[in-house]
Order: C-alpha cells, then sequence, then structure tokens
C-alpha cells in the first residue's frame, strides 16, 4: 500500500469517527423538571419569577437548583418554595424566607420520621441554598433525611413558586389562610429519583 493510499484511509477513518462522535451526545446539561414561563411573577419582580428547577442526584444525595429571573430578593415577607410528593414520606417542602424581621427561615418539611417533641411523624432540618446570581441551590445528603427516605425515593407532583408572607416569621402567607396567592407558580412534569 503506497502513502497516498495510507493517508487517504486514515482521513476516512478520522471522518468516520468524527461523525460517530458527532452523532452521540456527550455529557449535555440535564433539562430542568420544572420549567416556568419568564416574566411571568404576578408583581413583575425578577427575583420572583422562577424560571426552573433541577433536581439533580449526586453521589451522597442530590441538589435542587432554582434558576430566577434576578438574584433572590432582599425584600423582607417573601418565601422560595419547592414541593414534591412521595411515597414513602409523603410532602417534601424546601421553603426559604431570606430575610425576616428575625433572620432568614431555612426549613425542609417532611412527612415522615418522628418529631422528638410531639412524636408525630413530621421531620424538619435546616439547609439554606447557596445563592449565585440568579440561582438558589440546595444541597442535601440522604443522611439528613428520616429512615424513609435514607435508602432514596421517588420526587413526583413538583411544584415550585414564591409566596407572599407574613415579614417577621416568613411563615403565614395568604395560602395559611386558603387564599391560594402566588406570586408566581410553577408546576413540573415527571418525575426525580434518587
Amino acid at each position: 500500500m503506497d502513502l497516498t493510499a495510507r493517508t487517504l484511509r486514515s482521513l476516512l477513518a478520522a471522518a468516520a469517527l468524527g461523525l460517530v462522535a458527532a452523532a452521540v451526545p456527550g455529557s449535555a446539561a440535564p433539562a430542568p423538571q420544572i420549567v416556568d414561563a419568564k416574566g411571568d411573577a404576578l408583581d413583575g419582580n425578577a427575583s420572583h419569577d422562577v424560571h426552573s428547577v433541577l433536581f439533580t442526584r449526586t453521589p451522597k444525595g442530590f441538589t435542587v437548583t432554582m434558576t430566577l429571573g434576578g438574584p433572590q430578593t432582599t425584600q423582607d415577607g417573601v418565601t422560595y418554595e419547592i414541593s414534591a410528593q412521595t411515597s414513602t414520606c409523603g410532602t417534601f417542602t424546601i421553603a426559604w424566607s431570606p430575610v425576616t424581621a428575625l433572620g432568614g427561615r431555612d426549613q425542609i418539611g417532611m412527612a415522615c420520621g418522628t418529631d422528638g417533641t410531639t412524636g408525630e411523624p413530621y421531620t424538619i432540618i435546616n439547609v439554606p441554598p447557596k445563592a449565585k446570581g440568579s440561582t438558589l441551590t440546595w444541597t442535601f445528603n440522604k443522611k439528613q433525611f428520616p429512615a424513609e427516605l435514607r435508602d432514596g425515593g421517588t420526587f413526583t407532583d413538583l411544584r415550585a413558586g414564591v409566596d407572599p408572607n407574613e415579614p417577621v416569621f416568613g411563615i403565614i402567607g395568604p395560602s395559611s389562610l386558603g387564599v391560594p396567592v402566588r406570586l408566581d407558580d410553577a408546576v413540573g412534569k415527571g418525575s426525580f429519583t434518587f
């Protein structure tokens, strides 16, 4: 085989490998499980406008990243909330009020486990998010969870929103009074298994 034939064969092999590499996607970014229309916050504030929420598995648990239209609010009386249902633990809720009269509130509530005070099947852990630009990211280790979730689980009925509330504790808002008013509301599709 002469030099021209070997060169041509090498070029054809390289081109074929290039086509295969282009046809097989690399590590494409995962799609968010919750996606909401941009610019639809009730009050027009970009900090209250949920764009998406992405749940991502990690070796020890998972992260939840909420992307907003702008950086987190510095206004008191606002709670960012993400909720999901589980078959083993009922409702899993992330509720974060960055500014209240008493500081911030960063509670994660789970309708399983046992509260040491009341004996009721409810667990609350405090996990503040890391805020960077217009994203809020919560990182969870399965060891933080009650036994019902330590081996993993599946989240369904995914929802996210931004709620107005009273500015002292960041707990009582219109939904507490049976009035379903949110500054923004986003409903997810599918599920997330960790």
